[in-house]
């Protein structure tokens, strides 16, 4: 499966929406404005950390954005691999390997459900017999959806307090932050808040 980011990057704007500059200085007890930029790339890094398909949670975008991925063959029921799913739409499509150009492919042929945060794509006819190897094509079809919150205002509390705890822990511990901070040293209790707060959001590829 190849799955791509197709929307353009969150600004750190976007991202102090979710949790403002304010918020995590309170958290941390911090009085002046003099490392607020400091603050707020901390802020950030806590977002990416997070959210999407490279963050803890393992697929949880908590703002908007959009992604396609490229499959060989669908079983009857694909699960979007990418959270949670808000929309009623996705673009399906398969590939013309000879013209190298996808086409839309009727929305009657399946439908869109939702299991918990997941969207799931249902075919409404048999899967088709599976094409012999040479004639195989690992992006013979194209599914493009959206996930993630539109309002930054319905995301989880539970996943901004913990963009929080982490942003203010990177701040007071800036020493032990190296230049990702998602892969420096975060103590035991910032572990254990963390999965605390925001661990009911984080499922693993089998969901365990």
């Amino acid at each position: 499966m190849d799955l791509r980011r197709i929307s353009a990057p969150l600004t750190r704007a976007q991202k102090l929406d979710v949790v403002s500059l304010a918020e995590v200085k309170a958290q941390a007890r911090v009085m002046h404005d003099e490392e607020n930029d400091l603050i707020e790339s901390y802020i950030a890094t806590a977002y990416d950390y997070l959210s999407g398909p490279e963050g803890w949670t393992n697929g949880y975008c908590l703002l908007e954005e959009e992604f396609e991925v490229y499959v060989e063959t669908l079983v009857d029921v694909f699960e979007l691999p990418v959270r949670p799913f808000m929309g009623d739409t996705v673009g399906f499509a398969r590939r013309d390997a000879i013209i190298d150009t996808y086409a839309d492919i009727d929305a009657a042929t399946y439908i869109l459900t939702n299991s918990g945060d997941f969207g799931m794509l249902a075919r409404l006819q048999p899967s088709l017999v599976s094409p012999p190897a040479f004639a195989r094509d690992p992006r013979r079809y194209r599914i493009r959806f959206k996930a993630g919150h539109e309002d930054p205002a319905t995301i989880p509390e539970g996943l901004k307090q913990s963009i929080k705890l982490l942003a203010a822990h990177w701040y007071v511990n800036r020493e032990a932050t190296i230049a990702d901070p998602r892969v420096s040293n975060v103590s035991r209790e910032v572990q254990l808040g963390v999965r605390s707060l925001a661990g009911r959001y984080r499922i693993e590829p089998d969901h365990s």
